[in-house]
């Protein structure tokens, strides 16, 4: 990992074409970081997760979860079903650790496996939360 500490946003990489090819894998991750975003489009708020395994990723990798949605382009049925669809991961991620609590700083520490996987606009992803 201490190559990519220094590292700024500003940087140019230099990197070999599979240095950073990432096959799918699973691994139990460690949940180290956790924060409210505002998304930029103002539509919702985002509770984003930053989970780390340096045996399978050697960076740490976040995922993004909606606490709020609110798009009036989209019905409020849709607006719903998509803080849904992020709430009930966080729910699974604390039902695996057998946490109660609703506090977001409660989930740093816990310990869930999950996926890690390139998607097709060659982003990297994590998902498909299970217990450790």
């Amino acid at each position: 990992m201490s190559d990519y500490e220094n590292l700024s946003i500003d940087d140019e990489l230099f990197l070999d074409d599979d240095e950073l090819v990432v096959e799918k894998k699973r691994g139990d991750f460690s949940i180290t970081e956790v924060e409210l975003a505002t998304i930029k489009s103002g539509f919702g708020v985002q509770l984003v997760v930053t989970f780390e395994n340096d045996e399978v990723l050697p960076f740490p990798i976040k995922d993004r979860f909606f606490v709020k949605y609110e798009n009036p382009e989209k019905t409020d049925d849709e607006n719903i079903r998509i803080v849904n669809m992020g709430q009930g991961q966080l729910s699974k991620i604390r039902k695996f650790n057998g946490l109660d609590s609703k506090v977001p700083s409660d989930l740093i520490g816990l310990v869930v496996s999950a996926e890690v996987w390139e998607d097709g606009d060659g982003f990297l992803r994590i998902g498909r939360y299970r217990k450790a």
